[in-house]
Order: structure tokens, then C-alpha cells, then sequence
């Protein structure tokens, strides 16, 4: 059997979660301590490719050597833009774009730029680009240090996308603890379509992405998780998004290294979470439950795409986190390692009916075929407590049952508090139902009255 909380299995999951959900973010910015020529005396460079287009697609990418650049090879931009005017930007409390760069530069033929600045030790950087009347732009992670090089992911609709909606949270004064890919996550290529160009759309997807933060913060408020836990599992996180960064960079398109890199980061954001905060991985895999529900809930006055991609990217978040709670909690109640093994499989399996689904019912098909798996597991589990525990799931899922309400809750839920109460309600009632089940162990029933909580609130 598996260790109790694997941390390579959820870092494995998620970087399924993340490969699906943000292909574009493959060649991320990040710090590079080598020399560049192109750096001005006490200044830092900048560089990247304007691609445009929907976003980065890796597979078939010829790998070269990026002019002005250390040795390390990346992928060129497909079809990259040559001669857009390149200038680098740092976002303002008010969420306006200074320029901060000494001059721009135009994009060579494969639309590879670098660019200087003269300030040190500054983050909010974007890099901004344009061509007649269409602007793209890209976040540019951790800080930018004089002397060093720092090496941007390509700017997409995607990219731009993200950058906009991010000003308008720093503008809104709700950035802080958000990372760059907390925020792309979310912005698919479908999602960007979707908003390009349309300030008042860009609007709604920051205000959704807003509320999906607030709730995960409320949400571990209720959970009893202090500021100072909460304090140290960002500070980790935002080390490892650097350190993604300048994995994926040197990555140069190979995918087992983009893997490889996407799972170190997976496992350590989860693992600052779990290890430096200690915070409970099934605390972790509710609150997220809670946080992408507000996401989704909030997005609803977005076009129908965009909310089918919102839904479907949250659903692979919260998927990957409580398939692995799901198995360590059968482990934690004596499953047996066939048991194990079959609900490690019904989770690949969830994962790739999400990322295949076409319609928000394909997605709730997922999840119903999903419950159907892990209760043959958790029944076998219990033993003689299989009956009772399957009672009590029919008893979550009766017409006006807890499942109903939460159901009704949160679509009447107007803000993200609604969403955090629907659920506590829902953990609340299933713990009370839960209470009065015999014939399992101690060790069994904590572990099936936390499956219930997860597998019966989608």
C-alpha cells in the first residue's frame, strides 16, 4: 500500500491537472542567474517570444537557441510575431500598466525580443506587446533583479488574458497570496476567446476568480487554519512557482521534463500546504471543493464557452485532490491494496472523462459514475458496515435530502459566503448521519464519514 498522504501521487495529479488546463504555460518567465550582453550596467533584461494566437501548443516545436541568450534551448513560437513593439510595464495599486523599460524593441523574424530595464528587486512586472491595434501581454513571476536575466512565457490571448484580468485585481486591492498560476489555471484557450477584447467580460472572469479566492479563504477560517499557517504555505508557494518556472524554461519542449517539473511543483505546493503549514489534506481537498464551486457559481453572466471551460478547469483541480484524500482515507480504514488500486483507477478515470467532456453534463456523468466506483470500495471497506453505509449515502441523496439542499444552496448562493455555508452545512449533516452507523471500526467510520463528505458533494 501506499504511504499515508502521498505527496508524489497528489503532485502526479495535479501535474495531470495543470498539463490539461494550462498547455500555454509550458515555457514560463523566470530568473537566470547567467550573463546576458544585452543587460545594461546595473540593470536587468528580459526575454521572450510574442507568439498571439490562442496560446502555446508544444508538441511538434522545433527546439532552438533564443538570440542573446544563455546556451539553454526553447521552443519557438509558432508562427511568431515579427515586429511587434516589445516594452516592459509594472502594474499600479489603481491596476494601470507604467511602463518601466528603458525604450522598446521590436520582435525578430521568429518574434523573439529582449529588452532592458533599469529597476532592481521589483515584482507586478508585465511584458507588453504590440502590433498595429492588437496588444498582448504576459505576467512576468517573482522579482527582477539587476544583473540577471529573466526569461518571459511567451505572450498569448491567453497570457494577455490572465495579465488584464490580474490588473484588475490588484486594482480591486485582491492579490494578495494569489500567484501567477492560481489565476491561469483557469484561463483556457476557449475561456480567452471567449473575453478577449471585451473589458467588461475580463471584468466578471477577475470578479469570479476574486470570490474563488475569498471563499478558499473563508473556508479555512471555518476550518480553524490560522493567517500564520495560511502565511507560510504561500511564501512556499511562490518559491515553487520560480522555481516551475525556470524548470519548464530549461524543459526546452521535452515533455518528460515539463512533467517531471509540473509534479515537483505540484507536490511542493500541496506539500507546503500539508508539511509547512500543516494544514489536514482532506481540510485541503474541502476547501478547494469549496473554492472552485464559488468559482463556477460566480462566473454564471459569462458566455456559455467560457463558463463550460471555468467549470471543467475547476473540476479537474478539485478532482485530482479528492481522489487522493478518497484513497488515503481507504487506507486509513484497512482497504485492501485491490480496493486501493481500483479507486486510484475510477480517479484516472474521472480525470480523463473531465478533460474529454463537451458539455457540463458530460461532467456531472463523470462524477456520478465516479460515486458509483468509490462506494463499491468504501462498502467493501467497511465490512460488515457496507449495508450501513450504503443506507446512509441513499439517505444523502434522497429527494430533499443534504444533497439537495447543498444543490439548491448554491444555486441560490449570491456571494461566496453562501457557497462556504452550503457547505459546512452539507460536512455537518453527513457527519451527524454518520454518527449513528455501526458494525465498522473507529478507523472505518472516520474514513467513510469523510469519503461520504467528498464523493456525495458533487
Amino acid at each position: 500500500m501506499r504511504p499515508h498522504i502521498s505527496r508524489s501521487s497528489i503532485g502526479k495529479l495535479y501535474a495531470a491537472v495543470l498539463i490539461s488546463a494550462m498547455t500555454f504555460f509550458a515555457a514560463g518567465c523566470s530568473k537566470n542567474s547567467s550573463t546576458n550582453p544585452m543587460i545594461s550596467p546595473g540593470g536587468a533584461s528580459v526575454q521572450g517570444d510574442v507568439i498571439g494566437g490562442p496560446g502555446l501548443m508544444r508538441a511538434g516545436h522545433q527546439q532552438y537557441f533564443a538570440p542573446n541568450s544563455s546556451s539553454v534551448p526553447h521552443d519557438p513560437p509558432a508562427g511568431g510575431v515579427e515586429g511587434a513593439t516589445v516594452s516592459l510595464a509594472q502594474v499600479q495599486v489603481d491596476g494601470s500598466l507604467k511602463t518601466v523599460s528603458t525604450g522598446s524593441v521590436k520582435t525578430d523574424a521568429t518574434g523573439h525580443f529582449s529588452i532592458n530595464t533599469d529597476l532592481n528587486d521589483v515584482s507586478d512586472l508585465v511584458a507588453v506587446a504590440t502590433e498595429g491595434s492588437t496588444q498582448w501581454e504576459a505576467m512576468i513571476s517573482g522579482q527582477v533583479a539587476s544583473g540577471n536575466a529573466v526569461e518571459c512565457q511567451p505572450l498569448t490571448n491567453q497570457t494577455t488574458v490572465a495579465a488584464q484580468a490580474y490588473s484588475r485585481i490588484v486594482a480591486d486591492g485582491k492579490s494578495n497570496g494569489l500567484t501567477t498560476s492560481d489565476l491561469q489555471v483557469f484561463v483556457s484557450p476557449s475561456v480567452a476567446a471567449s473575453v478577449t477584447g471585451n473589458s467588461s467580460a475580463i471584468a466578471s472572469l477577475a470578479a469570479a476568480i476574486e470570490d474563488e479566492e475569498t471563499a478558499q479563504s473563508t473556508a479555512f477560517s471555518q476550518f480553524s487554519i490560522s493567517a500564520a499557517q495560511l502565511a507560510m504555505a504561500t511564501t512556499a508557494r511562490e518559491q515553487a512557482q520560480v522555481e516551475l518556472e525556470s524548470a519548464l524554461y530549461s524543459a526546452a519542449g521535452d515533455s518528460s521534463k515539463d512533467n517531471s517539473a509540473l509534479g515537483t511543483y505540484s507536490a511542493t505546493t500541496i506539500g507546503a500546504y500539508i508539511a509547512a503549514a500543516n494544514i489536514p489534506v482532506e481540510v485541503l481537498a474541502k476547501t478547494e471543493e469549496i473554492a472552485c464551486s464559488s468559482l463556477v457559481s460566480s462566473s454564471a453572466s459569462m458566455s456559455a464557452g467560457a463558463q463550460f471551460s471555468i467549470e471543467q478547469s475547476a473540476d479537474l483541480i478539485r478532482a485530482g485532490l479528492i481522489g487522493e484524500v478518497i484513497v488515503t482515507e481507504l487506507e486509513a480504514g484497512g482497504a485492501t491494496q485491490s480496493e486501493v488500486a481500483s479507486a486510484d483507477s475510477a480517479d484516472a478515470g474521472l480525470l480523463t472523462a473531465i478533460n474529454l467532456a463537451i458539455s457540463s453534463g458530460d461532467l456531472a456523468t463523470a462524477f456520478a459514475n465516479y460515486h458509483f466506483a468509490i462506494m463499491a470500495q468504501l462498502q467493501a471497506m467497511s465490512g460488515t458496515g457496507g449495508s450501513a453505509v450504503a443506507r446512509a449515502d441513499n439517505d444523502l441523496n434522497i429527494t430533499g435530502g443534504p444533497h439537495a439542499t447543498l444543490e439548491n444552496a448554491l444555486v441560490a448562493a449570491s456571494t461566496s459566503g453562501a457557497v462556504v455555508q452550503a457547505y459546512m452545512t452539507f460536512y455537518a449533516s453527513v457527519g451527524t448521519m454518520m454518527q449513528g452507523v455501526g458494525g465498522m471500526s473507529g478507523a472505518q467510520l472516520d474514513a467513510a464519514t469523510q469519503i461520504l463528505m467528498l464523493v456525495d458533494s458533487n
